[in-house]
């Protein structure tokens, strides 16, 4: 593999993890005002709750990822830049859609409609 296509696999995935927790982060603190708001943030699921303290930290993972996507490209391991690129990946999406998940299943009515 070029030393661009190196560089280029070790960016994408740190930048599609830095937009995920972005994302993350910024819809979390949405929802949790909404939800202090309206006054209900005493009666938020644990995993909804966990979900918002831990939004705010999960951009240091996009830091995590190019320092070993960056150390991977200079010692030319390929392999291991394969590997950090497509567990990046998932974990960017993983992270949307569990920030979607925790934040939008408190809301879900079961067997009652809203008129």
């Amino acid at each position: 593999m070029k030393i661009a296509a190196r560089w280029s696999l070790a960016l994408t995935a740190a930048f599609a993890v830095l937009a995920a927790t972005l994302f993350a982060a910024s819809y979390s603190g949405m929802e949790m005002n909404d939800v202090r708001y309206k006054g209900f943030a005493h009666v938020l699921p644990i995993p909804t709750q966990y979900f918002a303290q831990a939004a705010p930290w999960a951009p240091a993972v996009a830091v995590v990822v190019m320092l070993i996507a960056g150390v991977a490209a200079a010692r030319r391991a390929d392999l291991a830049i394969i590997v950090v690129a497509s567990v990046a990946w998932l974990f960017a999406f993983s992270w949307v859609l569990l920030c979607l998940l925790v934040w939008r299943t408190p809301f879900i009515l079961i067997g009652g409609v809203v008129h």
